[in-house]
């Protein structure tokens, strides 16, 4: 796998941070990319190489995301890697004995498509993300 840093993601209590981000980069005028990911119950704001992941929905109390905001506050969630083929990339990590957390992928913003490799094999969260349907549907 060619390593291609893609994004780091920060989950966040709301989307607030973002426009201190937009007055920090000074790029105001550029809009993030949004998604709603209900696989985890959360929106999602990609500007540049920064997500904001931040957890929606009614059950907020027991869903992993935000367990993850009461136990560290903001904090870096994932870095993402960007790969040619999402589906084929877990395959191969798979066969080669890394644990990968999703069955198929999901989609995520900007028309990404992301799966992520367990913590447990890193130490942290690390997301692969490609953006295969993007590319065929603007060829089309």
């Amino acid at each position: 796998m060619e390593v291609r840093l893609h994004h780091v993601g920060i989950v966040c209590r709301d989307a607030s941070l973002l426009e201190r981000l937009l007055r920090l980069a000074a790029v105001g005028e550029r809009a993030p990319a949004f998604r709603h990911v209900p696989e985890f119950q959360c929106d999602c704001y990609l500007l540049g190489q920064i997500e904001l992941v931040v957890p929606e929905g009614p059950n907020k109390a027991g869903m992993p995301l935000q367990r993850w905001l009461d136990a560290r506050g903001t904090s870096l969630h994932h870095i993402a890697f960007e790969v040619d083929d999402v589906e084929v990339q877990a395959a191969r990590l798979r066969e080669a004995g890394v644990p990968v957390v999703l069955d198929q992928p999901v989609d995520g913003v900007a028309d990404m498509r992301v799966n992520f490799i367990h913590p447990s094999y890193c130490g942290f969260l690390v997301e692969i993300v490609d953006t295969v349907r993007a590319t065929a549907e603007e060829a089309a």
